[in-house]
């Protein structure tokens, strides 16, 4: 069974430019604390991980899992490095200098499957070209926006040097590729729940469905 990855995409008040549908994604600082602190109480390991490159996951993350001596992967989209309301090159430095892994979310946060060559091209070798440039290291790992792939978008990913694939199709399950999914947490459920579901809560028949489902949408 592949580690439990608990994924997040902002933290505190949304800032202006969230588009509305992920406003629900986005917990409190006090919940974040929550979902953290149940995790570590399993006793089980864990995997976190933040998607878009909010500028919270520096200013409100980052405090909360150093005090607890955790990490996490920040999954990057290229073309809002700098921008308001996300991270900037020093803030990605800074991230790297805290032991955390710096991944690709694409470029303009749009679905990769079904685009035309160059388009796809540009959300993942250019992307990855871009987040490397501005945090001064090397990106091996990508989270798939919108958790929608397929056969072509997976091939087009590993022959850029991607060896981590991280999607949005819940956890934990069984596992022997690179595909890792992950338990997205929002601010509309409860976090017992979630952290229930996370954890394994789910039973082994789900998690083998989650498995075959999965494996499906790879050979498409």
């Amino acid at each position: 069974m592949t580690m439990p990855v608990a994924d997040f995409q902002g933290l505190g008040r949304p800032h202006a430019w969230v588009e509305p549908d992920e406003a629900r994604y986005w917990l409190t600082a006090k919940d974040f604390e929550k979902v953290i602190d149940g995790l570590l109480a399993t006793g089980r390991s864990f995997e976190v991980t933040f998607d878009d490159g909010n500028i919270s996951d520096f200013t409100i993350a980052l405090p909360i899992l150093r005090a607890r001596g955790l990490t996490a992967g920040v999954f990057v989209c290229a073309d809002r490095i700098d921008q308001p309301g996300y991270l900037g090159r020093a803030e990605l430095r800074q991230l790297i200098a805290e032991g955390f892994m710096i991944g690709t979310h694409g470029a303009a946060h749009v679905i990769w499957r079904g685009l035309a060559d160059a388009a796809l091209d540009r959300e993942i070798s250019g992307a990855i070209n871009t987040i490397a440039d501005a945090a001064g290291c090397q990106v091996s790992a990508a989270a798939i926006p919108f958790g929608v792939y397929d056969r072509r978008v997976l091939r087009s990913l590993e022959r850029a040097g991607i060896k981590r694939i991280y999607t949005s199709d819940g956890a934990p399950r069984l596992s022997r590729h690179n595909i890792v999914p992950r338990h997205s947490l929002r601010n509309d459920r409860t976090l017992e729940s979630q952290i229930a579901g996370l954890m394994g809560g789910n039973g082994l028949l789900r998690r083998t469905w989650q498995d075959t489902r999965l494996l499906l949408k790879a050979l498409r």
